[in-house]
């Protein structure tokens, strides 16, 4: 404010104008559902009812709550998206403070891939007496090794279902500095007995492959597109009287 009563006035007057503007604008807005005033032709129509300033104040109210009503809808759908993509997975989002004895919040997936529900592994010792014996100590000792850098990193052991059958894990694990100043460890636990079980089958059926190959009482011999020799028998040498490396 200043000592000259006509300045004073007129900022007084522009206050008192854009108050009432502002004071206009939301009634409007919250008065008028209809017409969009998206158009042109509505927008010039409403701006000369209201008054140019008002209406700029109403139409940025108007398109801050539609855009915030688009974003609301958008996230809503990743979530969705994402929820469903981690059941299709078969992945649990889980997370907790570094050192805590047990997990803060985890994923209700966790009941159909390992049996026990989502309140169980908020206990402390849940996850010791889930992880297989055989696979604890190497466990424990991956997880310490990776806590101690600032990249993600990953950890594959084996876990016991409720029902007793075996689950082969991955988990994905990122340490992160919370805004408090809280380390938090956020991972994401999933099930990859599916491809344990064919990386296993595959093992299997190589291992017959290379018994029927080396044992067969006929020359096999495997070659590339070009018709290069890419693998013989020993029957196969024996033979064309040359050795393998011939």
């Amino acid at each position: 404010m200043t000592n000259d009563p006509k300045t004073n006035a007129r900022s007084t007057h522009r206050r008192r104008t854009l108050a009432a503007g502002v004071a206009a604008a939301l009634t409007t807005h919250n008065a008028i559902a209809a017409p969009d005033p998206g158009t042109w032709a509505t927008s010039a129509a409403l701006a000369a009812g209201l008054g140019a300033s008002t209406f700029a104040v109403w139409w940025l109210c108007r398109r801050s709550t539609r855009q915030a009503h688009t974003r609301s809808a958008a996230l809503g759908a990743q979530q969705a998206v994402l929820s469903a993509t981690l059941d299709g997975a078969r992945a649990i989002p889980w997370h907790k403070p570094l050192g805590a004895p047990a997990l803060s919040e985890v994923s209700p997936n966790i009941e159909h891939i390992l049996g026990y529900p989502s309140a169980t592994w908020r206990m402390p010792g849940a996850w010791q007496r889930a992880v297989l014996p055989a696979d604890l100590d190497t466990a424990r000792r991956a997880y310490r090794d990776g806590l101690g850098g600032d990249a993600p990193f990953e950890v594959s052991y084996r876990m016991r279902h409720k029902d007793g059958s075996i689950v082969h894990v991955r988990d994905r694990v990122m340490r992160v500095r919370s805004t408090d100043g809280t380390d938090m460890l956020y991972g994401l636990l999933i099930d990859t007995s599916t491809e344990q079980r064919a990386l296993i089958e595959l093992r299997a059926s190589e291992s017959r492959f290379r018994g029927v190959f080396e044992q067969a009482a006929v020359g096999i011999a495997i070659c590339d597109a070009n018709g290069v020799f890419a693998r013989v028998n020993a029957r196969f040498c024996e033979i064309v009287g040359r050795t393998e490396g011939e």
